[in-house]
């Protein structure tokens, strides 16, 4: 009896260790190090629009002393036929890596009271596809790199003067609209941000 009680504690004790070296074992592992990335976002798109500033009397641009880039001129003296400087131009200083679709409004030269002649460069394509919109360009195919694009640059003034009255001449202005290349309602986009009544869809 003694034997047989010294064998089974001597089974428990190996029976005890099985399970205890059982509990230490487990699957294979490993813990990676982290790997983090940093996202900076694009500025996106940044411009600036000017033009030259010009002589108020003769309507000539001003170079050497005095010359510069402006955001509005003063125009004197207009009468019938007289053509005057004035170069609107955008300048695209940050753009998006694929582009971007460029658009321009010019209004204030179809007026009852006289008629203001511009002839946009040749960059530019008219835009109006829905109705209320004139006066709006889009600049010809993707923009794909900064620098500088000029809208037209003169101005002939064609108008019949009756007697001595000083004719009634509205303001010419221009206002420039980028966008990422790529949007399929651009147009709509660039004529609401331009201040015109357009549905979107």
């Amino acid at each position: 009896m003694k034997m047989k009680n010294m064998l089974i504690g001597g089974m428990s004790l190996v029976l005890v260790a099985c399970v205890s070296i059982g509990g230490t074992l487990a699957y294979l592992t490993a813990t990676s190090d982290e790997v983090e990335n940093t996202f900076v976002g694009s500025k996106g798109i940044t411009m600036t629009l000017d033009e030259a500033k010009v002589d108020p009397a003769t309507g000539e641009e001003i170079v050497g002393e005095g010359a510069g880039r402006v955001k509005t001129n003063s125009y004197t003296d207009i009468i019938p036929g007289k053509a005057v400087d004035k170069d609107p131009t955008v300048h695209l200083t940050e753009i998006p890596t694929g582009g971007a679709d460029l658009y321009v409004r010019v209004s204030g030269v179809d007026s009852e009271a006289y008629e203001a002649d511009v002839t946009i460069d040749s960059h530019w394509t008219k835009v109006g596809d829905f109705e209320g919109v004139d006066g709006l360009y889009k600049y010809n195919g993707v923009v794909t790199s900064t620098g500088d694009y000029i809208v037209f640059d003169g101005v002939t003034f064609d108008y019949d003067q009756e007697g001595n009255a000083t004719p009634t001449i509205s303001p010419i202005t221009v206002k420039a609209y980028a966008i990422q290349t790529g949007v399929s309602n651009a147009d709509e986009l660039a004529a609401t941000a331009l201040d015109y009544q357009v549905p979107l869809d």
